[in-house]
């Protein structure tokens, strides 16, 4: 099959309405781009793949892979990353909605950029604002601030919040272009060569939370920049499927990848070091599993 520039990749689970208008905006953006969109629905409950099914089959760009069973967001993306064609790879949440030519002025950074390996934009919330949502690496000062109460409180009280605002991203001018470590995974885009460069494009050790920064640590390794567009934004609804998840289970997940993000890129002892700083909010996690499991 012949290759095209762009390859929209979509993972949705249950976020049927959200997901319609992501597709028809992101067709309505896309002007003369060789494009296609696929689609991973990750077996849906609430008719997802039926509404893709039904009101895009007119569509020849758009694909649909239907799972039996929900694959998580970083299998999801690899299996229709493992389907796609195109010379430029957009990651995009379906609760996304693109407003101009978002993913082509990306494509033309990158283009033009050689020494960039992921391109992102701002993330606009539905209240108009910029959300903070690209950050710095997690580091042991971050863990110890985000992740464990006394941290918080140092950072709050002592600190004037100063790790949480450096960790966010909200010490820096949010304008032009800006290079930082992370890029979100909610609306990105990688060339298909720094994907085979380094090594694929997420780690499913990550299945939820990490993936992003783990596929931006892997970018920064090779030499290469993120970059983030802050003239150039889309509207994001934010956590669409991963609300649904119990908070106890949404919590664990988080722990977990956070203490292997350590073990997988950082030195033993500072994964060791994670591990005890999370390890009481990691059971409380746990308990709040336990207590509440997950329907389905």
């Amino acid at each position: 099959m012949s290759a095209i520039e762009l390859s929209i990749l979509v993972v949705s689970w249950n976020t049927r309405d959200l997901l319609r208008d992501c597709l028809r905006s992101a067709l309505a953006s896309l002007g003369g781009i060789s494009s296609e969109i696929i689609v991973v629905d990750n077996d849906s409950a609430d008719g997802s793949a039926e509404m893709v099914r039904r009101e895009f089959a007119l569509e020849p760009g758009v694909r649909l892979i239907a799972n039996a069973r929900n694959e998580g967001f970083a299998r999801g993306n690899n299996q229709a990353y493992a389907a796609a064609r195109g010379e430029f790879i957009a990651v995009v949440n379906p609760d996304i909605v693109f407003r101009g030519p978002v993913l082509g002025n990306m494509m033309d950074h990158l283009r033009s950029h050689t020494n960039v390996g992921i391109v992102t934009c701002d993330l606009i919330g539905a209240d108009g604002v910029s959300q903070s949502l690209h950050r710095r690496f997690p580091s042991l000062p971050i863990v110890f601030c985000r992740w464990t109460r006394v941290g918080r409180r140092l950072d709050q009280y002592l600190l004037g919040g100063w790790v949480t605002k450096r960790y966010r991203l909200l010490d820096i001018r949010r304008a032009g272009v800006a290079v930082i470590d992370q890029a979100a995974a909610a609306c990105l885009l990688i060339a298909r060569r720094t994907v085979e460069r380094i090594g694929g494009l997420f780690d499913e050790r990550f299945p939820l939370f990490f993936n992003d920064v783990d596929l931006s640590r892997r970018v920064r390794e090779e030499g290469l920049e993120v970059h983030v567009l802050y003239d150039v934004s889309v509207m994001h609804h934010r956590g669409a499927s991963i609300s649904q998840l119990p908070k106890g289970e949404r919590k664990l997940e988080q722990y977990e990848s956070l203490e292997r993000y350590f073990a997988v890129h950082e030195a033993p002892w500072k994964a060791r070091l994670v591990r005890l700083m999370v390890a009481r909010n990691r059971r409380r996690a746990a308990r709040a599993q336990t207590a509440a499991p997950r329907e389905g």
